[in-house]
């Protein structure tokens, strides 16, 4: 059961309804109860939430990820990569979907048509900071009344994911700080995200 809320919680940006998790059986078909496992008990409510990122933040990780570890944008600067996107997105390029980063990159506003239910949707800001980020996550799962074995669990997995991460907190920095020297650059990000920065109220 755990590993189905940690795969929900480390896809960002996704829509969950925590009353119908796994989608296709009762979650309690596949919990051993036989062994002691806390049963689920679904709240009365579909709880409804999506985790978001200030678009800037999200920029970065992508360009990091995919250009700078798995060396997919070939020799593009950050600044180029921003020019790039915004042109595939705008549909001048196939350039994003070539490097199979389209998911990755499209506002997350795109999902789950977000500008009409972002009223009824609980909005998780992730942050790096992972006590904070922990304790917004523990307060979903505790309204949707997660077995506490299995909260801990899944928790545990997304503080070991942001972990493996860790050592490229350097260049993260580097890379914000090539960003804030360029306006000329943030201007063409805040535009490729304007719609994040509208219904999300980014700042």
């Amino acid at each position: 059961m755990w590993l189905s809320f940690a795969v929900i919680l480390a896809v960002i940006p996704l829509c969950v309804t925590l009353q119908d998790v796994d989608l296709d059986r009762n979650i309690n078909d596949i919990i051993d109860t036989e062994h002691g496992v806390e049963k689920w008990h679904k709240p009365i409510k579909p709880l409804k939430f999506t985790i978001i990122r200030e678009p800037v933040d999200r920029f970065v990780s992508v360009y990091q990820h995919f250009c700078l570890r798995l060396d997919q944008c070939g020799d593009v600067g950050i600044h180029r990569f921003a020019q790039d996107l915004y042109d595939s997105l705008h549909g001048n390029t196939n350039y994003i979907r070539e490097r199979q980063i389209h998911g990755h990159t499209v506002p997350q506003s795109n999902y789950c048509n977000m500008r009409d239910r972002v009223q009824d949707m609980m909005l998780i800001r992730y942050t790096d900071n992972k006590p904070l980020f922990k304790r917004r996550l523990m307060s979903v799962l505790k309204k949707a009344r997660v077995p506490k074995e299995s909260m801990k669990k899944a928790l545990r997995h997304i503080a070991l994911a942001t972990t493996a991460h860790a050592a490229d907190d350097g260049d993260t920095k580097d890379l914000h700080r090539a960003l804030r020297n360029a306006p000329e650059t943030l201007k063409i990000i805040r535009a490729i995200y304007r719609k994040d920065y509208e219904i999300f109220r980014f700042h």
